[in-house]
């Protein structure tokens, strides 16, 4: 499903950004929107990761600290 919406989002930032930009295209302008919506296409999966949650990375209590004390 995440891999699903990272898709729609990248070719719909495409399918913008095409629009967006006056034609005719150069080779630069392809180049910029690829690089925006390969941007876009990454934050929305780091976004989506940092939300999840990684399973079994709950906080442990810490071992308790020895003194040095002798």
């Amino acid at each position: 499903m995440l891999a699903g919406g990272i898709t729609v989002l990248f070719i719909a930032s495409i399918v913008i950004l095409l629009k967006a930009i006056p034609g005719p295209h150069s080779r630069t302008d392809y180049l910029v929107i690829g690089a925006v919506a390969t941007f876009l296409s990454m934050t929305l999966l780091f976004v989506t990761l940092l939300n999840s949650g990684v399973p079994g990375a709950e906080k442990r209590p810490l071992p308790p600290e020895e003194s040095g004390d002798s």
